[in-house]
């Protein structure tokens, strides 16, 4: 495969993680605002990951969504 086409690939599937990612925490948000009250939600990732795992919305373990929060961040600064 071309090497070309191996960077678009990549920017490709780096983007459509970002999206997913983004429109993730959005919805958690919203959820822990809307339908479990919860106030003092913070504006970062890390915590209102943290918050959505408390409150049973996480299927797999934080330490796996943490190194996503991790990955997301290195992403945007490449």
């Amino acid at each position: 495969m071309p090497v070309l086409i191996q960077e678009a690939i990549a920017e490709l599937v780096i983007r459509r993680f970002n999206a997913c990612y983004d429109c993730l925490l959005k919805v958690l948000s919203r959820y822990l605002v809307v339908l479990l009250g919860v106030m003092d939600l913070p504006n970062s990732p890390k915590p209102t990951l943290r918050l959505a795992h408390q409150n049973h919305l996480l299927l797999t373990p934080l330490e796996q969504w943490l190194l996503y929060a991790n990955s997301r961040t290195a992403t945007s600064h490449d």
